[in-house]
């Protein structure tokens, strides 16, 4: 409720539209699209996306660019009895060299938050490009950058489009 509401406050204000002028949809994909309410179409010019969790929401829109965004909390997934089982049934998530990033991270907190660092990326990347994850993320691949946060190498994406 809070994305679809920051959504379209964000897109009233965006395109200088009053409320009732905002129609929302989906997708063949799931992905969220702004409706033309004269024709039907999907409005391609105005990208936008949202993600929640837990009490978190964030938002991202874009002028003729494509746009995704996802966020996380970074807990241990309720359902699981350790850390190590829980990346075991993920294991088909990353490739080997995102793995390798995630173990060696010194204690189950810091490959927590490596983990869901790499997934929120895969995430983003395919809810901009519309895909869905039915796609094989192990085919999508980054590598973050042990000097800062805020660097992060694409590897491999070309067999993914």
């Amino acid at each position: 409720m809070g994305g679809r509401l920051l959504a379209r406050k964000a897109l009233m204000q965006l395109l200088k539209l009053p409320n009732n002028a905002i129609n929302l949809a989906r997708n063949d994909k799931g992905k969220p699209v702004l409706v033309d309410i004269h024709d039907g179409s999907h409005d391609q010019k105005v990208q936008f996306n949202v993600s929640h969790d837990g009490q978190y929401v964030v938002l991202a829109a874009e002028w003729d660019r494509k746009v995704g965004v996802d966020i996380m909390q970074i807990t241990r997934p309720v359902g699981t009895t350790s850390v190590k089982h829980f990346f075991h049934q993920m294991k088909r998530q990353f490739s080997e060299r995102e793995w390798e990033q995630i173990l060696q991270c010194q204690n189950e907190q810091q490959q927590l938050s490596t983990f869901f660092r790499l997934w929120c990326l895969k995430e983003s990347y395919i809810k901009a490009i519309g895909t869905g994850i039915g796609m094989g993320l192990q085919r999508l691949e980054f590598e973050l950058s042990p000097l800062s946060w805020r660097q992060v190498l694409v590897v491999n994406v070309a067999s993914f489009c």
